[in-house]
């Protein structure tokens, strides 16, 4: 069995998905993979095609995506190159994964697969495939009706065009072409209702992301948050890239109605303009942390998560947490809470609701919650576990 999987990064909750699966494919099933990225990948032992060839071909693709909003439909150049690479690599199943960044046209890649007769794992990781362009809609709904006049233009990937409908209607009539070709996952329950809305014939399983437990375990913590805290009640909180949609608008908020002589927070991800222009005494902004182990001593020093992102399917981030023996403050939005069950390894608040989460943070303050249950609570979600499920799905898809 020979997989090829398609993702825009190597790195990343999403990337590091892939390398876990991988590694069982190989230890325990004699299979093998090949990998189709955006970026240049730091895996050698396995066939690998970059589709980023250049800066000046990767800005004018991103131009292209962002005068018409076709993100996922570009890239014709990279996307020849990805078939011939496919032709020789001749995986039994293309899964793919995250494909946003101007780097392929994913209903070429699915007519190849469709007329070679190969199979298709699709996990989706947000909701692009029911939206006109954007990863996520947020607060719009425009979702249910197919996509025509943007009103949020600038959710991520951004576009200058207002009128979307065009790859609104061009995914529905991809998916009607080739919905039999393909098994759709989902790594939460709340994805797979809003897919389902979507799409009023397709089945999507739910597989939860899972994450390497023998990493994420509490270590040692970091002394120079600890240095920085002065003994103050830590709120950690963390995020890939820590803008608005993933709540920095929140955290300068809460800053302002905390005690600041018990609280302080520190979040990491922040720009460098935002850490240079939020200079607080309860606030600090730090860079994006890239070292597993410097993740796990963050999450091992603080002492409550808090996760104020704007929709999320099934954050990896609350995984790594709890399994360093963490608790998790998090908005019951999308998927994001379905890891958490409330006094057990934290609490789901109202989005954006800034009394109810200085509440919930006070009251772990004073009652804190159990280290080793929390970490107790991680187990189901172990890189094992969700590997094992996917293998077992390709076994189910081959036959």
């Amino acid at each position: 069995m020979k997989i090829c999987f398609i993702n825009g990064w190597v790195g990343g909750s999403t990337g590091n998905i892939i390398k876990d699966i991988s590694f069982f494919l190989e230890r325990d099933y004699n299979s093998s993979a090949c990998y189709i990225y955006r970026e240049k990948s730091d895996i050698t032992k396995y066939a690998v095609l970059q589709l980023r060839t250049d800066f000046f071909s990767y800005k004018l693709e991103r131009l292209h995506t962002y005068l018409f909003g076709n993100d996922g439909f570009c890239n014709f150049i990279g996307t020849r190159r990805a078939i011939k690479f496919l032709k020789k690599e001749r995986p039994d199943i293309i899964h793919i994964h995250n494909i946003h960044g101007s780097f392929i046209n994913i209903n070429q890649i699915l007519k190849f697969a469709h007329e070679n007769k190969i199979k298709v794992v699709w996990t989706l990781h947000d909701t692009w495939l029911v939206s006109g362009r954007c990863c996520y809609y947020y607060s719009c709904n425009l979702w249910k009706q197919t996509c025509h006049i943007c009103p949020h233009r600038n959710y991520y990937p951004t576009c200058a065009r207002k009128n979307v409908k065009k790859y609104a209607i061009k995914k529905e009539e991809m998916i009607k072409k080739y919905k039999d070709d393909i098994t759709f996952v989902s790594p939460s329950n709340w994805l797979k209702k809003v897919v389902e809305t979507g799409y009023k014939d397709l089945d999507v399983e739910v597989i939860n992301n899972g994450i390497n437990q023998e990493i994420f375990t509490p270590s040692i913590p970091n002394k120079k948050i600890i240095d920085m805290a002065g003994g103050k009640f830590i709120i950690g909180a963390a995020a890939y890239l820590l803008n608005n949609a993933k709540g920095l608008d929140f955290l300068k908020q809460l800053a302002d109605v905390i005690d600041g002589e018990k609280y302080i927070i520190v979040a990491c991800g922040a720009k460098n303009e935002e850490i240079e222009n939020n200079r607080r005494k309860n606030l600090i902004l730090l860079p994006r942390i890239n070292s597993r182990e410097e993740m796990k001593s963050f999450y091992t020093t603080i002492d409550v998560f808090l996760n104020p992102t704007q929709l999320d399917n099934f954050p990896t981030v609350n995984l790594e947490c709890i399994s360093c023996g963490a608790p998790i403050i998090c908005f019951k939005v999308g998927g994001a809470v379905e890891m958490i069950t409330d006094g057990l390894n934290g609490y789901g608040v109202t989005p954006n609701d800034i009394m109810e989460t200085k509440d919930k943070i006070e009251q772990l303050a004073k009652n804190k919650l159990d280290r080793k249950k929390i970490i107790e609570s991680s187990k189901p979600f172990s890189r094992e576990i969700f590997a094992k499920k996917y293998i077992n799905l390709y076994k189910n898809v081959l036959s």
